[in-house]
């Protein structure tokens, strides 16, 4: 809860511009990510009745962020909320690998505001965004790996299906999965 918190109020409101704060995201991606989502759940086939640059995945993201608010970014914004607590309790969770619990109250809100204040998540709503917690999960797989030194195949299995989900959202991001899938293979 208090991860959703930090996450909620003193991050994604002030730096994603789908937020109550703005009144409006000026960034043409999501402005074309939208528009596709939207075209999705209307009955459009995309790559074919329309078309953009990336994955199906964002678009049915998107499309679900249309049908929890379809003339704002509002929806958007809820999943971008959404997204961003699993990737800050994954965080959570590579911290307590490491050091005990009570140091995340500390180290969280300090991650989440370099991560969401970075240039690349000004607009907000980028598809880097949205695959913040494929990427965390699988660095958290790979570093409880490293440190047991424990084969876990669900957790294998898990990581290849978070590649396949980055896969049909932005396949240039797969490169922490073929990481992941390397030091398995080395070690």
């Amino acid at each position: 809860m208090a991860i959703l918190l930090y996450n909620f109020f003193f991050y994604i409101v002030l730096a994603s511009r789908s937020s109550f704060l703005y009144s409006f995201n000026d960034w043409v991606n999501a402005n074309a990510f939208f528009t596709v989502g939207k075209s999705l759940f209307n009955g459009k086939v995309i790559f074919r009745d329309i078309f953009e640059q990336k994955g199906s995945l964002l678009y049915f993201i998107y499309g679900i962020g249309y049908l929890l608010s379809n003339t704002t970014f509002y929806g958007v914004f809820i999943l971008e909320v959404l997204f961003s607590t699993v990737f800050l309790y994954y965080v959570h969770k590579i911290i307590s690998l490491y050091l005990d619990d009570k140091y995340s109250l500390w180290i969280i809100p300090i991650f989440a505001f370099l991560i969401y204040t970075t240039p690349t998540f000004q607009q907000g709503s980028s598809c880097e965004e949205f695959c913040l917690p494929f990427f965390i999960i699988t660095i958290y797989c790979l570093l409880k790996y490293a440190k047991d030194r424990k084969i876990n195949y669900k957790e294998i299995y898990l990581v290849g299906f978070l590649a396949s989900l980055i896969f049909f959202m932005k396949y240039t991001l797969l490169g922490i999965s073929f990481a992941f899938m390397l030091y398995i293979y080395i070690y």
